[in-house]
């Protein structure tokens, strides 16, 4: 059996890999593969925006400021989650002056929304931004009819829900919240996209 202590590193793993950046980077490279993205300038933005930016600023910020990685105070995240979000709007005009694939678009759309979104909602409410950052990613794979790795990503969202839950980091009300607004934005994204809603 483990003990407390081993139980709590691999929780804080699993936290630390299944955050919103790595969990677009294996977004990014699956599509990459299937050639979904087959153009190297829309793949480098996307990369930086998606991935670069929101893994290195956030990490910075707590770093220079003497905040735990992941924010677990509500107030510390604002600043922070606000940069991210204006870098993922930034990633779509890009993505959208490219004229890429609605494809591309869904995947910048929906995590500009869903950021926005997510730091509306953290002025008053903490979110939990990992399932959202895992939850929108998988709701995008269903709909683009992966359908295994949308299983495969809301079966790590239950995972990540238990570690969060675990390390104290959530409540289950906070938690459902950051799933409801991940499925539910992202489904919206994809209206505007695919129904010109």
């Amino acid at each position: 059996m483990f003990n407390n202590g081993i139980k709590t590193k691999i929780h804080e793993y699993i936290s630390a890999m299944f955050s919103a950046p790595f969990i677009a980077l294996y977004i990014l490279l699956r599509l990459a593969i299937d050639k979904i993205i087959d153009d190297f300038l829309a793949f480098t933005i996307l990369f930086i925006g998606l991935v670069i930016i929101p893994l290195i600023f956030p990490l910075f910020i707590a770093f220079r400021r003497g905040y735990e990685w992941d924010y677990p105070n509500r107030s510390t995240r604002i600043y922070p989650f606000s940069i991210v979000t204006i870098f993922y709007f930034i990633t779509l005009a890009l993505i959208l002056y490219l004229r890429c694939s609605n494809e591309i678009i869904f995947l910048a759309l929906s995590y500009s929304v869903n950021g926005f979104v997510s730091l509306l909602i953290s002025l008053k409410y903490k979110i939990s931004i990992h399932l959202v950052g895992i939850t929108g990613p998988a709701t995008y794979f269903y709909f683009l009819g992966y359908w295994i790795d949308a299983i495969i990503l809301y079966l790590i969202a239950f995972i990540t829900a238990y570690s969060r839950f675990y390390l104290r980091r959530h409540t289950i009300p906070q938690l459902i919240m950051g799933v409801m607004v991940g499925i539910t934005f992202t489904y919206i994204s994809y209206l505007i996209v695919y129904s010109g809603v």
